[in-house]
């Protein structure tokens, strides 16, 4: 059984927990790497803190961190309109 990315937006970022590749990650969130835009991209295991995935330390991440990968805003279309 594969469970399905979830995606969270804070701010202009986008985190999708439980995908590992940035094309998976891509097609959860509704973006494209062909018509979108943005800051960077964070990949790692993600642990949830304070009401909000954080990315954690891969060496040693703790029992409930989960791998996921963060877009961060602004994210754009390639054409420049949001």
């Amino acid at each position: 059984m594969t469970t399905r990315p979830r995606v969270y937006r804070y701010g202009s970022s986008i985190v999708v927990i439980g995908a590992s590749d940035a094309l998976e990650a891509c097609k959860a969130a509704g973006i494209s790497p062909t018509t979108h835009r943005w800051a960077g991209t964070d990949f790692g295991p993600y642990a949830r803190r304070r009401g909000q995935w954080r990315p954690v330390n891969g060496d040693s991440p703790p029992k409930d961190a989960r791998p996921g990968v963060c877009f961060l805003g602004p994210i754009t279309s390639a054409s420049g309109r949001p």
